[in-house]
């Protein structure tokens, strides 16, 4: 007999999903089963209404921090290619 989980926990939502889309895919199907999602380092339950709120909130700057890092390393790689001086 399969035992019951009550919720899933993880230290940050990064380290579950590396998109808001995957992030709010798994919080649906954990939600759909009846299990609640907890986040450690921001106190954030989605058994409750401000916690998926906080979730979705913190899934979407996650994201938006990771887009920024890949851009400012393409930009690096292009400005290398021309033969310019790279600051960091």
């Amino acid at each position: 007999m399969a035992a019951r989980v009550d919720a899933l926990v993880v230290t940050k939502p990064d380290r579950l999903a590396r998109s808001v889309a995957h992030l709010v895919s798994i919080g649906e199907r954990l939600g759909a089963k009846g299990v609640s999602l907890k986040v450690l380092e921001q106190s954030i339950d989605t058994s409750t209404p401000t916690g998926r709120l906080m979730f979705n909130m913190l899934g979407a700057i996650a994201q938006f921090e990771r887009e920024l890092m890949l851009e400012r390393h393409a930009g690096r790689c292009r400005q290398s290619q021309v033969g310019r001086k790279v600051p960091r």
